[in-house]
């Protein structure tokens, strides 16, 4: 049970690991319109062409943006990530239903 970057510590006679401190905050979520999401999924080349139905963004304490998620009509989603150095990181998924026929 030996966990890198923790402390061991004794409470009440038991060896236990010190918790690390939280820290306050996080990401907040907020609703975009897709008027807005477009110059940031345009940029970051997302390859879709239609305009999103939904979008989310996640803003953090110094109110950057640091992710923007966008869903299309047609079963699309494309989620771009920002990170803190300036990169981005795209994933962009599908989501097919198919039906059977008997």
């Amino acid at each position: 049970m030996w966990s890198a970057g923790r402390s061991w510590t004794v409470f009440r006679g038991h060896l236990t690991m010190a918790s690390r401190p939280r820290k306050p905050g996080g990401l907040r979520k907020v609703t975009l319109s897709p008027e807005d999401a477009m110059p940031f999924l345009k940029e970051a080349g997302v390859m879709h062409d239609g305009k999103p139905v939904s979008v989310f963004g996640y803003i953090d304490r110094a109110a950057h943006t640091r992710r923007v998620i966008a869903r299309y009509a047609d079963g699309w989603r494309a989620d771009v990530r920002f990170r803190v150095d300036g990169s981005v990181a795209i994933t962009q998924s599908l989501n097919l239903r198919l039906e059977s026929r008997r």
